[in-house]
């Protein structure tokens, strides 16, 4: 079994439909619910960055002083299938399909409402 530092490597999912940019809601875990927007996205790792959610503290050095540290919280990363893209018209988690418009261009689906995302 193939190791990324101390953790086993996944298998990459091969389609993806979730973009830097998006907004997103959690589905599972203590930030069920939440909605933010996806700040980074690790490919290798299917995970996010997500803009609210999965806060952790950080200590950090002040910048001030830097005998003194403080802490902080941070976003930390979170396993694309824990999260769902939010639906334009409805405001809420939806699973999404592909289609294309008549022009031929390739777009995301919302499965609740058919809307265009």
């Amino acid at each position: 079994m193939k190791m990324f530092g101390h953790r086993p490597v996944q298998k990459q999912f091969a389609n993806w439909s979730i973009f830097k940019g998006d907004l997103v809601e959690v589905n599972t875990g203590a930030d069920r619910g939440k909605q933010g927007t996806v700040k980074k996205v690790l490919r290798k790792r299917n995970q996010l960055l997500v803009e609210g959610v999965n806060l952790k503290y950080r200590t950090v050095k002040d910048d001030e002083n830097v005998e003194v540290k403080k802490t902080v919280q941070k976003e930390s990363l979170i396993h694309l299938s824990n999260v769902n893209l939010v639906d334009p018209k409805l405001k809420v988690g939806t699973k999404v399909s592909w289609g294309f418009l008549e022009s031929g261009e390739k777009v995301r689906v919302s499965k609740k409402t058919g809307e265009v995302i």
